[in-house]
């Protein structure tokens, strides 16, 4: 059985909000930081140019033994040799993605119920992104937040690891690990702040604080 990867800070590095040529700057501070993985997003490039920002991401993360994670583009991962992909319920299926990719890649996907979570856990993947739990202005193809319930419903019913993204910031991160995620995936609370290094550094130090307290769920290593 391979073992789980430790989602607890997935900073999403999105093309949207962090320009190609400073995306290996602001990797750097994120992982300095305590990201324990990482996400390249980007939906405006072309193949040929995610292709080359995804390797120059793999170098960086390889260097510092960090997973990176592809958001949708299966073609991408494979390419680059990446730790795997993260899908959403438009993207390929993910029993599809397990069968190219092989047993040992890690695949999330998006969900924003219970159907979906278990779905998603059918049909192979190593994680649920709840997505998203809170109103978020990082992604414009969201749909309404699934809240905290929905989060502590799908936590109690699955058995793999369980995310939460959208909304997530310092002043809301223990609420979503009081209602047992096992990690927050953050675009805006990170890439919108002016010291990438120190906003990550913050957010690493709430989560370990929530991930110490009795009865929290959180996965850590």
């Amino acid at each position: 059985m391979k073992k789980p990867p430790d989602l607890s800070l997935y900073p999403v590095i999105d093309t949207s909000y962090v320009s190609p040529s400073q995306v290996e700057a602001r990797l750097e501070e994120v992982l300095r930081g305590g990201a324990s993985i990482i996400q390249l997003r980007d939906k405006i490039g072309t193949t040929r140019m995610i292709y080359e920002l995804a390797l120059r991401c793999r170098e960086v993360t390889n260097l510092y033994q960090v997973p990176l994670i592809v958001n949708d583009r299966l073609d991408v991962a494979l390419a680059v040799e990446a730790d795997g992909v993260h899908l959403g319920q438009d993207d390929l299926p993910v029993r599809t993605a397990r069968r190219i990719l092989g047993p040992h890649k890690i695949i999330g996907i998006s969900v924003i119920n219970l159907e979906e979570a278990w779905q998603g856990q059918a049909d192979g993947a190593d994680y649920v992104s709840i997505s998203p739990v809170f109103k978020t202005v990082s992604k414009s193809d969201t749909r309404e937040p699934a809240g905290l319930e929905t989060l502590r419903q799908v936590k109690r019913e699955l058995r793999i690891p369980v995310i939460a993204i959208g909304g997530i910031a310092s002043e809301n991160v223990s609420q979503v690990f009081s209602a047992g995620c096992d990690g927050v995936a953050v675009i805006s609370a990170i890439f919108t702040q002016q010291d990438a290094f120190e906003a990550t550094r913050q957010l690493k130090t709430i989560i370990t604080e929530c991930q110490r307290r009795p009865g929290n769920n959180g996965f850590s290593e």
